[in-house]
């Protein structure tokens, strides 16, 4: 009876050692393993002194080579890893408005720093954004110069021509033809000064308009590309 217990260890160790697998290290060192997978820069296994153990993981780099329970070998020797894959950082080129500044990559800009920008990118509908921007700009800057001007010389006009009064009583005299004149184009200048200034700001907003559209189709162009 006991030949016969006998008899079914040693088929049982024979099925056992069939069935194990056996890792051998670059150090040398040997584990007796069960494979449950082979990837291609890793392989998985369980130990075979606890197969309900833990699942252990084993870089290709690790090992020389694999000896599988049905006799065959397979080397790692010459194993390569591949290379890692670069890593691809998304520039964001996008120009945001807030207010009268610019962002871009997140430093603010001024206006004229941002048409720059856009002059970079070399694009004929761009460019003619550009130039209606500076159109406006240098429309709004003349307007307001002129405003300032005539507002300035139709006061010191107006009151050049104003009447000075006597120091003694019933001194004072009317203002003469000439000085009534020279009030009225005091009045006209600083009538003239005033639709000067309304006429820049107009041109503020046209360009604050225009700066929204050029940005708008900027974004759209770095965004496709």
């Amino acid at each position: 009876m006991k030949r016969y217990y006998l008899i079914i260890i040693l088929l049982f160790s024979s099925l056992m050692i069939k069935a194990q697998d056996t890792i051998v290290k670059r150090s040398g060192e040997k584990v007796v393993v069960k494979l449950m997978e082979v990837n291609s820069d890793n392989v998985k296994f369980k130990r075979m002194d606890n197969l309900e153990g833990p699942l252990y993981t084993m870089t290709k780099q690790e090992i020389s080579y694999i000896s599988y329970a049905n006799g065959t070998k397979e080397s790692f020797e010459n194993y390569v890893p591949p290379a890692p894959k670069p890593e691809f950082h998304f520039q964001d080129l996008t120009i945001q408005q807030s207010g009268k500044y610019f962002y871009y990559k997140e430093r603010p800009l001024h206006e004229r720093d941002m048409l720059v920008v856009a002059k970079n990118l070399n694009d004929n509908k761009i460019n003619l954004m550009v130039k209606t921007v500076e159109r406006d700009r240098f429309i709004q800057n003349i307007t307001l110069g002129a405003a300032i001007t005539c507002e300035v010389a139709g006061l010191y006009v107006y009151n050049k021509n104003r009447p000075k009064r006597g120091k003694g009583k019933g001194s004072y005299r009317g203002p003469s033809a000439a000085q009534i004149q020279g009030q009225k184009n005091g009045e006209y200048l600083m009538l003239a000064g005033l639709g000067c200034e309304i006429a820049s700001i107009y041109f503020i907003f046209d360009r604050r308009k225009n700066d929204r559209i050029l940005v708008g189709a900027y974004n759209q162009l770095v965004t496709i590309h």
